[in-house]
């Protein structure tokens, strides 16, 4: 597996729980590889794309509903010197699904990470969806937000506005659509404390959307929400890694 430019400084601003390493766990369980193929939902700045196919030396098409994003996700990837091996796209999740042509319906791996899906109402379809963009063999990767039975209500109202889903629903989803399941855990508690010292060093730096100080007084609340008011024993994040399955000739 040809890998290059394994030793860089991580930017500020990938900014999920688990970060470039669960990225690239999840690029290896995939078994990507030169010549290999990627799309990913909800790219935000660029991060995950740039690091796939830097480290993979593969090519990614990744989209995201905000242009700003978009922009600063181009930048980066100039930056990298990764502009001919991704392309990002301004859209809707379902409207750049639904007219992904037949022909390039052969994506090695889908990424929907840091709780992209927690925008959408409807993840099944988006599931669905990405299951037929994914080809035969290919896998899924998502890391996504759970809020467990038990949570406290300052927890319940903070993250009223996103669509969360339990461990037990996601298996049962997946399974439903006829991935198979090849790993699935709950980010450990460091992944958190690395998430929030990671906010706090883009929020000095006012790293793109986080010199807003409207985005930047919700980090604090998140944070609060975590530790002070029971956000860490009552909500998690799941990894996964499903395979799409093999059609026998």
């Amino acid at each position: 597996m040809h890998r290059k430019n394994e030793h860089h400084k991580t930017p500020g601003y990938l900014l999920a729980p688990g970060g470039k390493k669960y990225t690239l766990t999840a690029g290896m369980l995939a078994d990507l590889g030169p010549g290999a193929s990627v799309l990913e939902v909800g790219c935000g700045m660029g991060c995950t794309a740039v690091e796939l196919a830097e480290y993979f030396d593969c090519t990614v098409e990744a989209f995201d509903l905000v242009q700003d994003f978009i922009d600063r996700a181009e930048q980066y990837a100039c930056m990298r010197k990764m502009t001919e091996q991704i392309h990002f796209h301004c859209a809707d999740i379902f409207e750049y699904l639904d007219h992904i042509p037949d022909h390039t319906k052969r994506f090695d791996l889908a990424v929907a990470e840091g709780g992209a899906l927690t925008a959408v109402k409807d993840r099944r379809k988006v599931l669905s969806l990405l299951y037929q963009a994914i080809k035969p063999g290919g896998y899924l990767y998502l890391s996504d937000l759970l809020v467990h039975p038990w949570v406290p209500e300052p927890v319940t109202q903070y993250y009223a506005h996103l669509n969360t889903m339990t461990e037990e629903r996601y298996r049962t989803l997946l399974a439903e659509l006829d991935f198979d399941i090849k790993f699935c855990h709950l980010l450990p508690e460091q992944a958190w404390h690395d998430y929030f010292t990671a906010l706090n060093q883009a929020l000095r730096e006012k790293i793109g959307f986080l010199g807003n100080p409207k985005v930047a007084e919700k980090v604090r609340q998140e944070e609060d929400i975590y530790y002070k008011q029971g956000g860490h024993r009552s909500v998690d994040y799941l990894f996964v890694i499903a395979q799409k399955e093999v059609i026998p000739l």
